[in-house]
């Protein structure tokens, strides 16, 4: 019974009976391919090594020692249809190979791309058949990118530079495209200034004429593809210094004034040497002052370039210190003169001023009034007298003359001839204004001038009286 059964079980396994001389056919031994992932999740650029272990089954239940899996893995990205590459089988055991291969992805949704991947392995002469893994998915996300700004010109210049900044990309996968901006955080916010496309992950900009302050520059990438996120550069400080102006004395005395005098003083506002091509118009102030004090203040148009500041001014007794100061504008510095000026400011001579001749008031109206205006100081060797003696008839000056100091010294007058003057009450005023070494001065005189009568009224034998003025005798 146990032999009969024995070869019963031999024709059971046995399989069809093969003829000699017949076709042996090929045993076809089944494979399974499993394929995993370092990871799931990957930033661009980040490396995935994946791994299919293939395993060869028997061809039969005597086939204790199946066959070796020997041969090549076909990595594919089924989602793009791209194969990642091609590895070969090493023995992990005594049954299973397995093939690796390391990857790289981009992104091209904002979310993140997911990506499917399969392995095939592509069989063996030993009998394995090919097979294809289950896939397996990861997902590429941006990942960060690093932008560098270079300064490539000088930090601190005048009003219009133009600095020069070299920007550079990275990021860990392809290189970076898209386009770099310059950014300017001064004032009330950011401003972009310049940008430009990259090209192989750099770009050169220069900055359009920039405005006086402290400029914050910083540079800022626009990626053009999901592969990489955003990102800015630190900052750069760039200096713009206003234009500088030379501040000096033209006009000034050559010996000492007299306290009170009218004194001409002159300031010039100028480029210094370097800067003869700025032809920026200059607005703003000037002060003169004296001892620290303003005694003065001139404000500049728009017109005014390079030129001199006329200032007249009365300085009290003593030693003066004078400076010029100039307040600067959107364009120029505030500046000052680079040394004081030393005046000095004496007493100057009294002056008298008087009418000679004057007509009595009230006067009757006549064609012609003439008198005398006298000006006259006490002393000897007086120095030679300057200034104006001005006459003016209720506050209208109708009369200017100008002394000579060559000609005129202690004592001058000046023939005064009045026509028509008209009926009424009227104010006549002689001022001299005085000069550096004579104080001016004034003097007022009140004269009523009437209308001649229509009548003649008789009240003396030998006197005519006209409204009660004796203007004559029979």
């Amino acid at each position: 019974l146990g032999l009969v059964l024995a070869g019963l079980l031999a024709l059971l396994f046995a399989g069809p009976r093969q003829w000699p001389g017949a076709p042996q056919p090929a045993l076809a031994n089944s494979t399974f391919t499993v394929l995993t992932a370092s990871t799931a999740s990957v930033t661009v650029g980040q490396l995935v090594t994946f791994t299919a272990e293939v395993t060869c089954a028997p061809s039969g239940p005597f086939d204790l020692i199946p066959p070796s899996p020997t041969g090549t893995v076909t990595f594919r990205n089924t989602t793009t249809g791209a194969i990642l590459g091609t590895a070969s089988t090493v023995q992990q055991d005594w049954s299973t190979y397995a093939a690796s291969l390391s990857a790289t992805f981009t992104n091209d949704n904002v979310f993140g791309t997911v990506y499917s991947i399969t392995a095939t392995y592509n069989g063996s002469g030993s009998g394995c058949d090919p097979s294809t893994s289950p896939p397996v998915t990861v997902t590429a996300n941006a990942a960060n990118s690093n932008t560098y700004l270079l300064l490539q010109s000088a930090d601190t210049g005048y009003i219009g530079i133009q600095p020069l900044f070299g920007i550079r990309v990275t990021g860990s996968g392809p290189v970076p495209t898209g386009s770099v901006a310059l950014v300017d955080d001064t004032g009330s916010g950011p401003v972009v200034i310049a940008s430009a496309p990259l090209d192989g992950g750099e770009a050169d900009l220069r900055t359009p004429p920039l405005g006086p302050g402290t400029h914050q520059i910083r540079a800022v990438y626009y990626p053009s593809t999901f592969n990489y996120r955003s990102s800015q550069s630190g900052v750069h400080t760039i200096q713009v210094l206003k234009y500088p102006t030379e501040v000096t004395f033209t006009t000034f005395p050559t010996g000492p004034v007299g306290a009170g005098a009218s004194t001409q003083i002159g300031v010039r506002l100028a480029n210094p040497a370097g800067f003869g091509n700025v032809t920026a118009p200059r607005t703003g102030t000037v002060e003169l002052k004296a001892d620290g004090v303003t005694v003065a203040t001139s404000t500049l148009t728009g017109a005014f370039v390079n030129g001199e500041v006329l200032f007249s001014v009365s300085l009290a007794e003593g030693t003066r210190s004078l400076t010029a100061t100039y307040s600067g504008d959107d364009n120029f510095a505030s500046s000052a003169t680079s040394a004081a000026r030393t005046l000095d400011v004496v007493p100057r001579i009294p002056t008298e001023v008087f009418f000679a001749g004057f007509p009595s008031s009230p006067m009757l109206q006549a064609p012609t009034t003439q008198f005398t205006i006298g000006v006259r100081s006490i002393g000897s060797g007086l120095p030679g007298r300057g200034g104006t003696l001005v006459l003016a008839l209720n506050g209208t000056p109708v009369k200017t003359t100008t002394f000579d100091p060559s000609q005129v010294s202690g004592y001058a007058s000046v023939l005064a001839t009045l026509n028509n003057l008209p009926a009424g009450d009227h104010v006549l005023t002689a001022t001299y204004s005085g000069d550096a070494n004579y104080a001016g001065g004034s003097v007022s005189q009140n004269l009523t001038v009437r209308a001649p009568a229509t009548g003649l009224a008789i009240t003396t034998r030998n006197n005519i009286v006209v409204d009660g003025i004796a203007t004559g005798s029979t």
